[in-house]
């Protein structure tokens, strides 16, 4: 009389279904956990990049009023000049001639060197934060 196997194919098979189902489930629950922590990460780099913006900001709005404070501090201390008195009038014709290009000068130079550091800071704001694909041990 052959030997049948008949029950434990029929347990093999449930066996296999419910592991199946468990390995879904469970792999179903990584992807989840993968897709929320990527979630996550965006979200947080977007709150990095709109901070690293407002520092942008607030660093060009620093250098626009040291820039302007520069300026004043200068028209004082040339005002000052022009109106000291014990010159003859060459020496005051001279220092007005002088004073008048340097101001000059300032005028022309003071707005390229905040459109230069504006344009530094936005460079450096709008860099990317992800880490170098060569730099593995990051992630």
């Amino acid at each position: 009389m052959p030997f049948e196997i008949t029950k434990p194919r029929q347990t093999y098979s449930l066996v296999k279904t419910q592991t199946q189902g468990a390995l879904d489930r469970y792999n179903n629950s990584r992807d989840n956990a993968r897709m929320q922590r990527e979630a996550a990460k965006q979200v947080m780099m977007q709150r990095i990049y709109q901070l690293k913006s407002m520092m942008a900001v607030e660093l060009t709005k620093e250098l626009e009023l040291h820039a302007i404070n520069a300026a004043n501090e200068f028209i004082k201390e040339a005002v000052n000049a022009l109106n000291e008195g014990g010159r003859t009038p060459e020496e005051q014709a001279f220092m007005e001639q002088f004073v008048g290009e340097i101001a000059a000068q300032f005028r022309d130079i003071v707005p390229t060197i905040i459109h230069v550091g504006a344009t530094n800071i936005t460079q450096v704001a709008s860099q990317n934060i992800e880490p170098p694909e060569g730099n593995r041990w990051l992630r």
